[in-house]
């Protein structure tokens, strides 16, 4: 009966450890570049966490990282997270700011993270109160990527009353003829975060169809409102830290399992606006009023360009 006791507890050390030859309390952050975006999530985290930690960055100095043994990582960037679950297979791991994290096979009983793009729901909610007279809005998409992304959000937008028309494009020409046939029957455009349609070249097609066609588009990041997007419902980074710091806490603390907490979608967001496009939209666009009333009720940061 003995060796069954001694067993079951070293098993018990096991699980309340997450690994045997884990360092008590030490968390390792790991970034996949010396990015001020990374380096913005890694603050939001470090004011979140309480214990002793240590940063790495992929390619920096990994003998002095790569064989230690932390309870947990934080992953920031799609490089680091990978490279997370491939070494420290017996930490607990919260990934963060991975585009299309499903393709990174990123899953295990010891994985969990936060999703860099918002909820379909709340992109279509305020794209709706920013352009209370949207009825059809057109979405280009690679469907070898995102063909799941778009479902979910043609179902969202038919909550809505609204009407999500599918463009499939795997190349800018095919975009180019796509959006030709598409001209003067939608009332919006709105982009999801896929791997075809985000490329430079692609967003600015989008944009200057939006243009020709007088009508609003929603990007995904402040950076595509600065380059003639309407609106964009993206991640505050800092937020995105402070997030995932509060999720380390409640494993570490409260000794669960990572994957018994799901996937999240940011929490703290931002809402850009650009008021030069806006005013050029006048005759389609009127609804200044409603983003600002929608930030105000949903607590979004607000960035304003011209």
């Amino acid at each position: 009966m003995k060796p069954l006791i001694f067993l079951l507890s070293c098993l018990a050390v096991e699980t309340l450890s997450l690994g045997a030859r884990a360092e008590p309390n030490r968390v390792l952050v790991l970034k996949s570049a010396d990015f001020s975006t990374y380096s913005s999530v890694q603050a939001g985290f470090l004011s979140e966490l309480d214990g002793e930690s240590f940063s790495a960055v992929v390619g920096q100095n990994e003998a002095d990282w790569s064989h230690t043994h932390p309870i947990l990582v934080f992953a920031i960037g799609p490089t680091a997270a990978v490279r997370a679950r491939q070494t420290f297979a017996k930490s607990a791991l919260i990934f963060s700011m991975v585009p299309h994290f499903e393709k990174y096979s990123l899953e295990g009983p010891n994985i969990t993270g936060i999703a860099l793009s918002p909820r379909n729901d709340s992109v279509l909610e305020s794209f709706k109160a920013a352009a209370p007279e949207l009825k059809r809005i057109g979405i280009v998409y690679d469907p070898r990527y995102s063909a799941g992304t778009v479902q979910d959000a043609q179902d969202a937008a038919s909550q809505r009353a609204l009407t999500l028309v599918p463009i499939e494009a795997d190349s800018l020409g095919r975009a180019e003829r796509a959006l030709r046939n598409e001209a003067g029957r939608l009332d919006g455009m709105m982009m999801v975060a896929d791997k075809t349609a985000a490329q430079v070249d692609m967003v600015k097609r989008i944009v200057e169809f939006c243009q020709e066609q007088r009508i609003p588009f929603f990007g995904l990041s402040a950076s595509q409102v600065k380059e003639g997007a309407a609106y964009a419902l993206s991640p505050n980074y800092l937020g995105i830290g402070q997030q995932a710091g509060r999720l380390a806490k409640r494993i570490l603390k409260e000794r669960i399992l990572p994957s018994s907490l799901p996937i999240a979608h940011p929490e703290m967001m931002e809402f850009s606006v650009n008021l030069g496009v806006l005013h050029r939209l006048q005759a389609k666009c009127d609804a200044e009023a409603g983003v600002f009333t929608l930030a105000a009720r949903k607590g979004y940061l607000i960035k304003v360009y011209e």
